[in-house]
């Protein structure tokens, strides 16, 4: 059919199967918009998407860097791209791409948590929890936020808060057992030795292992 040879068309029912997960018919279109037209940005950005889903980041990399080239000032280049580097542990790469996106957008919510969890891998969780304020800030309803900024309040020893931004994060989400385990470490710290035993519980429950020892001193409210 003529319309099969549009990169256009193409582009977009490879962004239909990627968005029902059906990943590798998602690449096949990508590669047929792109070998149409080998400067097709927004088919080189979404190739990027999913060369990281796959987690082949070299190939992610090339994608972002050649959508990048083409339009220099799209957002999305930098954002896909900036992702793919913090994975390849490219940390100060990646926080330029996303510090450019916030240049444009300064309240794009998902790109100041990106910032953020940046933040929290250098161990910077005062940085980390200003960057995750301003992203609920800008999108309250963006709530994954919340199990990143329960986290760096456990890093600051605000337990409380830690506690707050956990517990609706698990409402949100009830199987993560990364939020558990920081809940669970939140309440050992602040000496409810009952809520972190249940909350150690369902964190193994879901496939985390815990050290014995660690076990022990919540047991015998050893802070």
């Amino acid at each position: 059919k003529k319309n099969d040879r549009l990169p256009n068309a193409h582009n977009n029912l490879g962004s239909y199967y990627q968005k029902n997960n059906e990943l590798e018919l998602a690449k096949k279109h990508f590669d047929i918009a792109i070998t149409l037209q080998p400067d097709f940005a927004n088919a080189r950005i979404n190739r990027c998407d999913y060369y990281r889903v796959v987690n082949k980041i070299d190939s992610a990399l090339m994608d972002g860097n050649y959508a990048v080239k083409l339009e220099p000032d799209n957002k999305s280049a930098h954002q896909n791209r900036g992702i793919a580097y913090a994975i390849a542990g490219k940390l100060d790469s990646a926080m330029s791409d996303f510090k450019f996106v916030i240049s444009k957008d300064p309240k794009n919510a998902r790109t100041l948590n990106n910032i953020g969890n940046l933040y929290m891998i250098e161990v910077k969780p005062d940085s980390a929890l200003d960057a995750y304020n301003k992203a609920l800030a800008a999108d309250p309803q963006f709530l994954d936020v919340l199990n990143n900024r329960g986290k760096a309040w456990v890093y600051v020893r605000r337990y409380d808060l830690a506690i707050t931004d956990l517990t609706k994060a698990i409402e949100v989400s009830p199987n993560n057992q990364n939020n558990y385990y920081y809940r669970m470490y939140a309440y050992f710290k602040t000496g409810k030795t009952d809520e972190a035993l249940a909350d150690a519980s369902r964190a193994q429950s879901l496939g985390m292992t815990l050290p014995p020892a660690l076990m022990d001193s919540i047991r015998h409210g050893l802070r």
